[in-house]
């Protein structure tokens, strides 16, 4: 009898280990993460059976619901967010520097776009939240063989991982979002090269990696993005005279 439970519980181990890697190789196949923008003006929540509460839905069919501005605010932010989450963004930061009369400076590039008709992108679970003021979606970016490996690839090699928050006008809409996650990018960049350069550098390069869920959110009518990045060093470029 002991030995027929120890049969059984190792059976039911070993299925659960399978289920396991079975759900982790699911998740590196996939980039996943939601989504919300604010409404053109604030709507009561919908009833039962209506869009929030469709599971499962594309972008057209949602569409129809009436929610056209928060949905074409979403569309021109995926691509930004899947470019930086999947192939990265190179920076070329030069830090202020009072004493020399230099201006701080900060540039951030995909390093491969996305375009929004990419077929590889799709959407489900539209939600209606904070009393109807914002509407909200998960967006899904199934991988080709190759960003899989380059995902995995970048996993492996141990970068470092900083961690920033950034921020913008919210009037500056999609565009704000953006220049909030650029603040941070810079702001974790700043913060990590301070911790290991004395001087300050006459510019510094090198590749941001956006990880985890894209988190920003509103205060004093500001975007506020709190991000984390794995970095890829570049150079750094120091000043020849004092």
């Amino acid at each position: 009898m002991a030995n027929m439970e120890k049969r059984i519980f190792l059976i039911f181990f070993t299925l659960f280990l399978v289920a396991g890697i079975i759900a982790q190789t699911s998740e590196q196949n996939q980039i996943r993460f939601k989504l919300w923008y604010e409404m053109n003006e604030p709507l009561a929540l919908p009833e039962q059976n209506s869009i929030a509460n469709i599971e499962d839905s594309k972008t057209s069919e949602i569409e129809e619901s009436g929610y056209k501005y928060s949905i074409n605010a979403i569309h021109q932010i995926v691509p930004f967010i899947l470019e930086g989450t999947l192939y990265g963004w190179n920076f070329n930061y030069t830090p202020s520097d009072k004493i020399r009369n230099v201006s701080e400076y900060f540039e951030l590039s995909a390093i491969h776009t996305i375009l929004l008709s990419d077929p590889q992108i799709s959407y489900d679970s539209p939600l209606i939240t904070d009393s109807g003021n914002n509407f909200s979606c998960w967006i899904t970016y199934s991988c080709t063989k190759y960003q899989k490996e380059l995902l995995e690839y970048r996993e492996s090699i141990n970068l470092p991982k900083i961690s920033g928050k950034g921020s913008s006008e919210v009037q500056n809409e999609t565009d704000g979002i953006k220049k909030a996650f650029t603040e941070a990018a810079k702001n974790a960049i700043r913060e990590y090269y301070r911790t290991i350069i004395k001087n300050k550098p006459k510019e510094i390069t090198g590749s941001v990696y956006l990880i985890g869920d894209p988190r920003y959110y509103i205060d004093e009518g500001n975007y506020i993005a709190d991000l984390d990045f794995y970095l890829e060093k570049g150079t750094i470029l120091q000043y020849i005279y004092f």
